[in-house]
């Protein structure tokens, strides 16, 4: 059976992308669908790369989350309710991209907001950091 491109409903992916530097990671990831949101926790990733879909006309809107520790741990309770602030806007789009780079370092963040601290946190207490990374999963996985 084939369908009117009217009709097409476009699911959602939900991918994560690995590989080694300078392997095009970002490149796969900036030629999903637009609008892209790209939420840089690495910023210095993205140079180069951006700015070749740009000049060719693919709307792309790049939020920078990056962080150096040594803050308040209000600073990032701040900057993770920030975040969770765009994930939120983006999911309730009719069609688009969010693209996290990269998750390690929002984990870290995700640690930071709630214990203050990276190190030094007993595994016991993991369980609040677990609940607030299935809590974001979940905002992704029902989102179209």
């Amino acid at each position: 059976m084939f369908l009117a491109p009217s009709t097409f409903d476009y699911p959602r992916i939900i991918m994560s992308i690995g590989g080694h530097v300078k392997t095009g990671k970002t490149h796969i990831a900036l030629s999903s669908i637009s609008p892209i949101v790209y939420c840089a926790f690495d910023p210095q990733n993205i140079k180069g790369v951006v700015e070749r879909f740009v000049s060719a006309g693919k709307p792309i809107m790049v939020r920078d989350f990056a962080f150096v520790g040594g803050q308040p741990q209000e600073f990032y309770q701040g900057l993770y309710g920030q975040f969770l602030a765009v994930v939120k806007e983006v999911v309730s789009w009719p069609r688009g991209t969010l693209v996290i780079d990269t998750p390690d370092e929002l984990d870290l963040l995700i640690r930071m907001s709630l214990y203050g601290k990276d190190r030094g946190v007993p595994p016991m207490f993991y369980e609040t950091r677990n609940a607030e990374t299935e809590a974001l999963l979940n905002i992704l996985f029902s989102s179209r």
